[in-house]
C-alpha cells in the first residue's frame, strides 16, 4: 500500500523509522492499524525464541515493545542462567531455591539494620557525648568547633549541631557529612556568641561556603547548606577559623 494512502487509513507509524512509499499496514481486528517496520517469516516457527526487553510508553494508551530472537535469544536465556547460579552462590543457597523471596529478605534485613545503626549513631553524637566528639580550640575567646562525619545522615549531624548550640559559653561548631554522595554542611552559634559577640552564623555561612563551590546560609543561631564534593575537610575547617577570627575582633 502506498504510505499517504496507509496513513489516511488511520495506520500509525509508531517506530519513527523512514518507511519506502510501499509500505505494509499490520491491523489486529479494530484494536491496533499500524505501518509495519519489522521483519516478515512465512511462519512463527523461524523465529524461535522470543524475549521482550524493553516496553515503554509511545502514546496515550499505546506501548511499544522491544524483544530479541534467535540466537541472540538463546545467549540471552544462557546468560540468564548464569546469573542466577552466581547469585545462588553469593547467597549461599541453592539454584532451585526462591532466589526472590530470599533477596527480599535480605534486604528488609538490611532496612532493618540500617535504622539500628541509625539510631546508635544518633545517640553517640547527641548529649554529653557530643561534647567530646570533635575538634575544639578557642579563637578570640569564642570556642571552635568542628567535625568531618564522613559518610553519615542529617539526623546524626543534627544531633551533634544542637547540643554544641546549647553550649554555655561562646560557642560557633561546624560539620560536615557526606550523604547522598554530596557533602552536607550545618552549623551553629550558641546564644552567648550571638548575643555577646554578634555572631550571625547565616552570614558567615554564606561567606564560608562560597569559597568551596557551595550555597547556604541561615539564621543567626543556625545554618546549612553544601559544598563541592572535592573539598578537604581540614582546608575548610582553617577558613572557617579565618573568619570567626575576624568576627571576633570586629
Amino acid at each position: 500500500m502506498n504510505i499517504e494512502e496507509a496513513k489516511k487509513s488511520g495506520a500509525m507509524a509508531l517506530f519513527g523509522e523512514k518507511y519506502d512509499d510501499e509500505v505494509r499496514v499490520v491491523s489486529i481486528n479494530n484494536y491496533s492499524k499500524e505501518l509495519c517496520g519489522g521483519t516478515h517469516v512465512k511462519n512463527v516457527s523461524q523465529i524461535g525464541p522470543f524475549f521482550v526487553t524493553l516496553e515503554t510508553g509511545v502514546a496515550s494508551g499505546v506501548r511499544r515493545i522491544e524483544a530479541i530472537t534467535g540466537r541472540e535469544a538463546t545467549d540471552y536465556m544462557l546468560d540468564a542462567k548464569k546469573f542466577k547460579k552466581y547469585v545462588a552462590s553469593v547467597l549461599n543457597r541453592q539454584e532451585n531455591d526462591n532466589l526472590i523471596e530470599i533477596i527480599e529478605e535480605v534486604r528488609d534485613n538490611n532496612l532493618t539494620l540500617q535504622k539500628e545503626i541509625k539510631k546508635i549513631k544518633a545517640g553517640m553524637f547527641s548529649g554529653d557525648q557530643a561534647k567530646t566528639i570533635g575538634k575544639f580550640e578557642q579563637v578570640c575567646n569564642i570556642t571552635i568547633g568542628f567535625h568531618n562525619f564522613g559518610e553519615t545522615d542529617k539526623d546524626t549531624m543534627a544531633g551533634w549541631i544542637d547540643t554544641q548550640k546549647e553550649n554555655k559559653g561562646a560557642m560557633v561548631a561546624f560539620a560536615l557529612g557526606t550523604i547522598d554522595n554530596k557533602i552536607t554542611y550545618m552549623a551553629t552559634a550558641s546564644p552567648t556568641a550571638t548575643k555577646q559577640h554578634n555572631i550571625h552564623i547565616g552570614n558567615i555561612s554564606k561567606e564560608l561556603l562560597s569559597h568551596f563551590g557551595g550555597r547556604g546560609g541561615g539564621k543567626p543561631n543556625f545554618a546549612q547548606g553544601s559544598i563541592a564534593l572535592d573539598t578537604q575537610p581540614e582546608k575548610f575547617y582553617i577558613k572557617a577559623r579565618t573568619i570567626i577570627e575576624k568576627e571576633g575582633k570586629n
